[in-house]
């Protein structure tokens, strides 16, 4: 059964002797107006729904559940992602929360790796590798520490395999550094936005009792580049 307009259902109730011409002026013009009511009650409760929301609504669910669009991401799926967001919470936390994340921005074979896991196949010095990040003001000894210090249990590496969604390449100076040390091994295209959007999705999907000491990025197993990790 399809609904029939205000406009129209008004003029259709009215009894005979008000269906004049300035009577039917009338009614038409309170049926438009029930009808504007009526569209913007529905278009206001799409807007609670992820699915059928306007695209300018998108983003309000997503801050809601700490998301953000990545570059390049269409409207399409950019909205299947945040409508399937409390699935994909479900990982928050886990190796499998920032591998599934990572993945979605476009970087297919991202891999979280722990202290004691079998590095990379293309790593070729000692596992876990020494810490590029700033000595904590509270750590007292030696910095870095030792390979397989017990303080590696609560810490992990992300690898990344270039060039991935934004074509990273490496770069010819090993150990050039950008952006308060947040960066070794980039050429000058990649940009700061990048690299900093990377580091906030394995902020936003690590374990509470972890802290990402590193992110390699692999050049097809000849270089690395290294982003630092996100601890404070």
């Amino acid at each position: 059964m399809t609904a029939t307009a205000w406009e129209e259902y008004l003029v259709a109730l009215a009894p005979r002797w008000l269906r004049t011409p300035t009577a039917e002026a009338l009614l038409q013009a309170i049926g438009t107006q029930l009808d504007a009511l009526e569209q913007g009650a529905r278009d206001a409760a799409k807007c609670a729904l992820v699915e059928q929301c306007p695209e300018d609504a998108i983003a309000y669910h997503a801050a809601a559940r700490r998301l953000e669009q990545y570059p390049g991401e269409t409207v399409t799926t950019w909205r299947a992602r945040v409508a399937a967001a409390w699935s994909a919470l479900h990982w928050l936390g886990t190796a499998k929360g920032i591998e599934d994340a990572l993945k979605a921005l476009g970087f297919s074979t991202a891999k979280v790796y722990g202290s004691h896991d079998a590095p990379p196949g293309w790593w070729g010095a000692s596992w876990p590798p020494a810490p590029r990040n700033p000595k904590p003001p509270w750590w007292s000894t030696s910095w870095p520490v030792a390979h397989g210090d017990v303080q590696w249990m609560s810490r992990f590496w992300v690898v990344l395999d270039a060039p991935g969604p934004f074509n990273w390449e490496p770069s010819a100076d090993w150990g050039s550094k950008n952006w308060g040390g947040f960066l070794w091994g980039f050429s000058g295209a990649t940009t700061e936005a990048q690299v900093q959007l990377v580091r906030r999705i394995v902020e936003r999907w690590r374990p509470a009792h972890e802290v990402c000491d590193g992110i390699l990025v692999n050049f097809s197993g000849t270089s690395a580049a290294w982003i630092r990790g996100t601890d404070r």
